[in-house]
């Protein structure tokens, strides 16, 4: 919620100002480039997480109280939006800075905004999630095609297991 929240206003921010892209000499376009590259790599893993984290929840939803995955895949959905916002807000803002101080100080600033959430998750627990990963994996189908995940929708709509409340 944080990092979403932040991501929000600083478009918000980006849009009121009217950012307008700054083409720049060789130097700056690769940092800009390196910036942009490293922060991919930077945010798969988020992406991939949120992925495991959906299907986590698709076929073990018989773990969660009364079998309701709602918000598991709420908090999934916004780790993969906040993941993608960071990144394509990250390019946005590196176009319009000018010096490469500034392409590095606004990379900087949005790798903050992308691991905030696992920042603030390491405040609030007292769990330890190494040890709890290791005791018990999170296992997942890997050969699971899209059909397969079509037909158990169907299934757990026709059994209105898809209500939240």
């Amino acid at each position: 919620m944080l990092q979403m929240g932040i991501i929000y206003f600083k478009f918000d921010e980006a849009m009121n100002k009217n950012i307008t892209i700054f083409r720049g000499d060789a130097d700056l376009n690769i940092v800009r480039i390196t910036c942009s590259f490293v922060m991919h790599l930077y945010t798969f893993p988020e992406i991939r997480l949120a992925q495991q984290m959906t299907q986590y929840a698709l076929y073990n939803s018989h773990k969660f109280p009364e079998k309701r995955i709602f918000f598991p895949l709420l908090i999934a959905t916004m780790k993969l939006i906040g993941a993608f916002s960071a990144e394509i807000g990250n390019i946005y803002y590196i176009a319009g800075y000018t010096t490469i101080s500034q392409v590095i100080g606004g990379y900087v600033r949005m790798s903050i905004i992308t691991k905030i959430d696992d920042i603030m998750a390491m405040t609030i627990t007292t769990v330890d999630t190494g040890g709890e990963y290791s005791n018990n994996p999170i296992m997942y189908r890997r050969r699971q095609n899209i059909m397969g995940d079509l037909e158990l929708v169907q299934v757990w709509w026709k059994h209105k297991l898809f209500n939240p409340f």
